[in-house]
């Protein structure tokens, strides 16, 4: 399946500055995939660790970061 045709990961980013979730909304939209989610987690630095994985269904799952101290994100994964 070509990567164009795969849908956008959607993630919800909870920081306490506008200008945080705006950077980080930009530089996420391109993950499309568990394993992009993954890769891009162990990319940073320092790199950040999946805290908590809540599955909603045997297909979907939503995985929480601690992005630092005052800044989650939520993927939300099919």
């Amino acid at each position: 399946m070509p990567e164009s045709s795969l849908r956008q990961v959607p993630i919800h980013v909870n920081c306490q500055s506008d200008a945080r979730v705006n950077d980080l909304s930009i530089a996420l939209k391109e993950l499309r995939t568990i394993k992009d989610v993954l890769d891009w987690c162990l990319e940073q630095t320092p790199a950040r660790a999946i805290d908590e994985m809540v599955t909603q269904d045997e297909y979907t799952h939503d995985f929480i970061v601690a992005f630092d101290e005052d800044c989650y994100l939520v993927f939300d994964t099919t």
